[in-house]
């Protein structure tokens, strides 16, 4: 017989155990390149999503800072506003306390007549 056949009929388990190696072998490495393939694909990914979020960040933080300043620029305003309207008021009442002492001194009874018109009770002497 021819050597080859004795050779497979003699230590066919060793070679079926040796193919079986090979094909899981194979089909590991075909494994680990496609997971190392997918890896790399999510790592790219993850990249662009992390640009895009970064723009996006830089985005918001331009407009926030923008918004900060308009709102710090308006506050401004409204106490200058409230300060002058301030300064209005007291100097009304400076004015009208100097007019009602001037008619107290001048005339009381005008004085009388506005208080019960403005607070609506009667004068009582």
């Amino acid at each position: 017989m021819n050597p080859s056949i004795i050779l497979l009929t003699r230590y066919w388990r060793e070679i079926l155990i040796g193919l079986l190696l090979l094909i899981v072998s194979a089909s590991w490495y075909y494994d680990r390149s496609s997971l190392i393939q997918s890896f790399d694909n999510a790592t790219e990914r993850y990249e662009k999503e992390l640009a895009v979020v970064k723009k996006s960040h830089a985005r918001e933080a331009e407009l926030q800072k923008q918004v900060i300043e308009q709102y710090q620029n308006r506050i401004k305003e409204l106490e200058t506003i409230f300060e002058t309207v301030q300064r209005d008021i007291e100097a009304d009442r400076d004015s009208r306390a100097e007019e009602v002492v001037t008619l107290r001194r001048d005339n009381p009874e005008l004085l009388a007549e506005q208080i019960e018109q403005a607070f609506g009770f009667d004068y009582v002497k």
